[in-house]
């Protein structure tokens, strides 16, 4: 048997073991039939598609137990948690919309903090290769789970030429699973005592970890302090709703910096443009200078 027929059957294996789980095999199968991947032809892409993104999956697995967790301790009800995985799928969102919803903030504070925290996936959306998934059903699926972890996967070049069978494995695996790690977390979590401290700075904690591997990544003196201003001045101004606020500033701070140096720039090309036309001749210097002509008649 040849080395693709080998990967085939190993694939197809490992698909029969995964659906002799009832509940997951109905699920998939309800998801496979929306998005047109019930034909058994397809199935060696999917499991392709799931096999590339199970690493990525069980990498995850941490932040989903962690907002598990987090969910329980935050005395929401326990369904929270699989609520906010599923329907929001929104990573470190998730965890901010934990805190202001058992905070009481006001729904204006909680939609302006996810536009502005998910404001990425709108570019996203421009390099995923949508237009292999067949019908409608299977497109809104495929934006629906659009996260970091499956536009990394799928940002390669040669994602443009997978089967939507492929990419449906791809999204599938990581949204069950992020599903199932919220699911353990809150059961870890009630298992937990209720008299240990600590876990209400979980969330601040996250955020301030992707800060500084965000710094590290691309370190900015002018960011941090500005970020750190912004944070300070909308905390004393309005403490309840202090997110919305100190991003849409950010923001507004963002977008005039790049008008600025796009302006910038198409002035300096104007000018540049200008400064090569040829100059034209004025009247003046067409006409022959007097004095000059009066040494050099002297001289003669």
């Amino acid at each position: 048997m040849s080395d693709l027929g080998n990967v085939r059957s190993f694939h197809l294996r490992a698909l029969r073991k995964i659906r002799n789980f009832t509940h997951c095999e109905q699920y998939i199968r309800f998801l496979g039939i929306l998005t047109n991947v019930h034909n058994m032809s397809h199935h060696h892409y999917f499991a392709e598609g799931a096999s590339l993104s199970l690493p990525v999956a069980i990498a995850m697995l941490p932040f989903s137990l962690g907002l598990g967790l987090f969910v329980a301790k935050s005395g929401l009800p326990w369904w929270c948690a699989p609520f906010f995985a599923a329907v929001v799928f929104a990573g470190s969102l998730e965890f901010l919309l934990v805190g202001m919803v058992s905070s009481l903030t006001p729904l204006a504070s909680i939609a302006a903090a996810t536009f502005l925290v998910n404001l990425r996936h709108v570019f996203y959306a421009l390099s995923f290769p949508l237009q292999q998934y067949k019908g409608i059903a299977g497109k809104f699926f495929g934006i629906y789970t659009l996260c970091d972890e499956t536009w990394a996967l799928t940002s390669r070049p040669e994602a443009t030429r997978w089967p939507g069978a492929k990419l449906f494995g791809v999204q599938i695996v990581i949204y069950v699973v992020w599903i199932l790690g919220t699911l353990a977390g809150v059961l870890v979590g009630s298992i937990i005592p209720e008299n240990i401290e600590g876990f209400e700075f979980g969330v601040t904690a996250f955020f301030i970890v992707l800060a500084i591997d965000a710094y590290k990544e691309r370190p900015s003196r002018k960011i941090l302090g500005l970020s750190l201003f912004l944070a300070a001045l909308s905390m004393e101004m309005v403490k309840d709703t202090m997110v919305a606020l100190a991003m849409g500033i950010y923001l507004l701070i963002l977008l005039g910096v790049y008008a600025g140096q796009y302006l910038k720039k198409k002035y300096s090309e104007k000018s540049s443009h200008i400064s090569d036309a040829p100059q034209p001749l004025s009247a003046s210097s067409n006409l022959p200078n007097l004095r000059t002509l009066d040494n050099s008649e002297m001289d003669s």
